[in-house]
């Protein structure tokens, strides 16, 4: 879809992004200035945690789509896997929130 180099660039950054969620470190990625509900840090930690199951998928359906892109059923596959992650993202942000 895209040139090899920004493949793997996003690859990286979303590689980067999921890591530092998971192991509770990027909480500057998810403050939101106009949050009325001030969470607790434990609820931080868990809320982190989930976006960064979202963010991993999204760094192996990238990789998939680096490493067989050139398939068409991987390419709508992908599209596929995108739409679901999104929607699942949201609906955890809106039960999480």
């Amino acid at each position: 879809m895209f040139s090899n180099e920004f493949e793997i660039l996003l690859i990286a950054a979303l590689a980067v992004i999921t890591v530092l969620l998971f192991i509770g470190k990027g909480d500057f990625f998810l403050q939101n200035k106009k949050e009325q509900k001030k969470r607790t840090p434990e609820e931080q930690r868990k809320f982190g945690r989930g976006v960064s199951y979202f963010t991993g998928a999204m760094t192996v359906a990238e990789v998939v789509l680096f490493a067989y892109g050139s398939l068409q059923w991987v390419s709508i596959a992908y599209l596929v896997v995108v739409v679901v992650i999104i929607g699942g993202l949201i609906f955890y942000c809106q039960k999480k929130a």
